[in-house]
């Protein structure tokens, strides 16, 4: 996607208000389950998927920038929103692309049992009401909200920085 809105003279600007916001997500630190949940709702609840079609669509939304500064993005932007603000509190996450009906991005997480978990909170976030059909699962686990397909065949991967997403298991029930 087009970046060319950073330059070297704005790049700075869009950098430090960036990092000013991170710390001021509220996250839930008392345990890695709430600090996922609490992140995953607060992206839900703040972030406007944009209308691809409106001259209103800005590139941003295609970054973390975009998310956590002016509340608006695509895939890509709430699952490098997601990872950034992890690797902040140092959770290892990473963000995997691939389709799902087009290209798209989501994430993994690494919980405290050393296992990988998927997460796409892009798909969970409904204008009015947050979902946790894609909140920390596995490869076979089945949405019931939407198509009912399961998580492998609704995602089709791509790449992810060296995380596999067939080694995702479900923890809907082990993290709780």
């Amino acid at each position: 996607y087009d970046t060319s809105y950073y330059t070297s003279s704005n790049l700075p600007d869009y950098y430090d208000a960036l990092m000013a916001k991170v710390p001021q997500v509220p996250v839930d630190l008392s345990n890695r389950y709430n600090f996922i949940k609490s992140l995953h709702d607060y992206l839900a609840d703040t972030v406007y998927y944009p209308d691809l079609s409106s001259s209103d669509y800005a590139m941003s939304a295609h970054d973390a920038y975009g998310a956590l500064v002016e509340g608006v993005a695509v895939c890509q932007g709430y699952a490098e929103a997601f990872k950034l603000i992890c690797d902040y509190y140092k959770i290892p996450c990473v963000c995997l692309t691939g389709d799902a009906g087009g290209p798209h991005m989501w994430n993994a997480v690494q919980m405290d049992d050393g296992k990988w978990y998927l997460m796409d909170v892009t798909w969970d976030d409904e204008s009015h009401r947050i979902y946790y059909d894609f909140f920390l699962i596995g490869l076979n686990t089945k949405d019931t909200n939407f198509s009912g397909d399961a998580f492998n065949i609704s995602h089709i991967p791509g790449h992810g920085d060296g995380v596999n997403q067939n080694d995702a298991v479900d923890a809907k029930n082990t993290q709780k």
